[in-house]
């Protein structure tokens, strides 16, 4: 599965206010998801829950109109690894399944940065929605 994840916030300096820093990872991910179905007398309500292991591409910052590309791995600011879990509902409809989750990050995924320790942690997080049809 192909994940983008990120974040921005709004910040104001001596030399420009409202600025905007945003940062956008992306990552290709496996989740493994056990799936229990209850038959509701026609549909089936769906409930999943399981791990994930993603791998970092790369991403993009942008801080104040300048991009600037983002590397993943050991040297880099952020980790290429990231784990977790997932859960979510769904509902189906003969063939058709409709659902909708979350993903709760394990790892963190901040890196020393410039030979400086970084004291934050960083987790990714996020929802989805699916739709899926079975042949």
């Amino acid at each position: 599965m192909y994940a983008t994840q990120g974040w921005k916030y709004k910040f104001s300096t001596s030399m420009a206010s409202n600025s905007e820093y945003s940062v956008g990872l992306n990552y290709i991910q496996v989740p493994v998801n056990f799936q229990y179905k209850i038959d509701l007398s026609g549909p089936k309500l769906l409930v999943q829950a399981g791990p994930y292991l993603g791998y970092g591409l790369g991403g993009k910052t942008k801080v104040m109109d300048i991009e600037n590309s983002i590397k993943m791995g050991s040297d880099e600011a952020f980790k290429a690894i990231d784990y977790g879990v997932v859960g979510g509902v769904g509902v189906q409809f003969g063939q058709i399944q409709i659902g909708a989750g979350y993903q709760l990050g394990l790892a963190n995924i901040a890196n020393t940065f410039q030979g400086l320790r970084n004291e934050k942690s960083i987790k990714n997080t996020g929802l989805n929605f699916s739709l899926t049809y079975l042949f």
